[in-house]
């Protein structure tokens, strides 16, 4: 192995060589082995995109796009290599050569494996989205009433307020309703707080379901 194959394999980096004057390719070994092929094997595109699973048409789209392009074009593509299906994301970087007549003479490129930048890439989006989740979980929690899952109180001023200012933007008319339970301190006397905690929940929800879509409650 030469000290450039030695450097291609250690570093998990493929490259190929497309020379568009007499149709010849060259990969190199790492490139073969990223595809699920032998190094020291001979191999055909149409070997290569086997085992990519649109059978290498989005990239021949990509390369048709950037056929004329002068500088350096990304692409990225899963390859499933051999009988294992193991399934791995491939980066190609590209540029294309051309000649004094300002013909396409070649495609040189690299590869390279990205498949665990990707899955940490993955996990980090993931593990982004749950902690935003949970931090919207927590203002929720923060500002509603456990007892009956209504606004608690500085929720419903925060909401009082900023419909209070709508209402003057739009000149128009603001109703506010209250209302209490009477008696509910003979509920709690006599049937204990468990029960008063139950009829609370109750008012609570019939309240909700009378509630118009515009209306807050708290």
């Amino acid at each position: 192995m030469t000290v450039f194959a030695l450097a291609e394999s250690l570093a998990g980096i493929g490259r190929w060589r497309f020379d568009f004057t007499n149709g010849q390719c060259e990969f190199s070994p790492e490139l073969k082995r990223m595809f699920g092929f032998p190094g020291d094997g001979e191999v055909s595109f149409e070997q290569l995109w086997s085992a990519v699973p649109d059978g290498g048409a989005d990239y021949r789209a990509r390369f048709k796009e950037r056929g004329d392009s002068r500088t350096p074009w990304r692409h990225e593509f899963t390859v499933r290599r051999g009988t294992s299906g193991d399934c791995r994301i491939l980066q190609s970087i590209a540029v294309n050569e051309f000649g004094a007549d300002g013909a396409l003479r070649e495609n040189i490129g690299v590869l390279i494996d990205v498949t665990e930048q990707r899955q940490r890439e993955e996990a980090l989006s993931q593990e982004r989205a749950r902690a935003m989740r949970l931090a919207a979980e927590a203002n929720v929690l923060a500002l509603t009433d456990p007892l009956t899952g209504l606004a608690n109180r500085r929720r419903t001023l925060a909401q009082l307020d900023k419909c209070v200012a709508r209402a003057r933007e739009l000149d128009c008319q603001l109703s506010l309703v209250t209302f209490d339970i009477d008696h509910f301190k003979q509920v709690n006397d006599t049937f204990g707080h468990q029960m008063g905690d139950e009829v609370l929940a109750r008012v609570a929800e019939i309240a909700r379901s009378q509630m118009r879509e515009s209306d807050v409650l708290g």
